[in-house]
């Protein structure tokens, strides 16, 4: 399909896990990949995916307002953009119809 990129595993948890976060930063985004994988994900892992998924234009980042929480430090804010969104839905449709085809096959 033009203008599709392919997306990995792990992309494809971290785009869910913007999308249900909404706009965030990577610790959220990190505790929602870790509560959808049902394992520990280092933010390290994380924070090079959504680099990954930015220079795909997948989604976009912004700083914050300074916070007195993090002694007057912005926070990098992540949002999945339409390109993401799309990626995101046919990545899962994908992994549906193999998951259907397994199921259907009884093995």
């Amino acid at each position: 399909m033009k203008g599709w990129s392919e997306i990995g595993p792990l992309e494809m948890v971290v785009l869910s896990a913007v999308t249900i976060e909404g706009s965030a930063y990577c610790l959220p985004i990190q505790r929602r990949v870790q509560e959808l994988l049902g394992h520990n994900v280092s933010e390290s892992a994380i924070a090079l995916t959504l680099a990954r998924l930015q220079r795909k234009g997948y989604v976009r980042s912004a700083f914050s307002d300074p916070t007195r929480k993090r002694g007057g430090r912005a926070k990098r804010m992540f949002a999945i953009l339409p390109p993401g969104q799309a990626a995101l839905r046919r990545s899962l449709f994908i992994a549906g119809t193999a998951c259907n085809a397994i199921m259907a096959s009884g093995k």
